[in-house]
């Protein structure tokens, strides 16, 4: 699927807590762009995973002051 699509789905499961599906998502995307990590570290932060979130954002390949906000 397209990249937006899989950045809104990624955001959507995170803010309805489903971290597995949100995961998921995030995994099977073919490319993954600055929005997706942030989605995925936000969704983990949102939901008070906050060692998750940290090791996203350590894996993350650029920071930007979105991502850093978000962290």
């Amino acid at each position: 699927f397209d990249i937006s699509v899989g950045n809104a789905l990624v955001n959507m499961y995170g803010r309805c807590g489903s971290l597995d599906d949100a995961r998921n998502v995030f995994e099977k995307l073919p490319q993954r762009d600055i929005v997706s990590w942030t989605a995925m570290m936000a969704a983990y932060g949102h939901n008070g995973d906050v060692e998750d979130a940290r090791m996203v954002f350590d894996k993350m390949p650029q920071h930007d002051a979105v991502s850093w906000t978000a962290m």
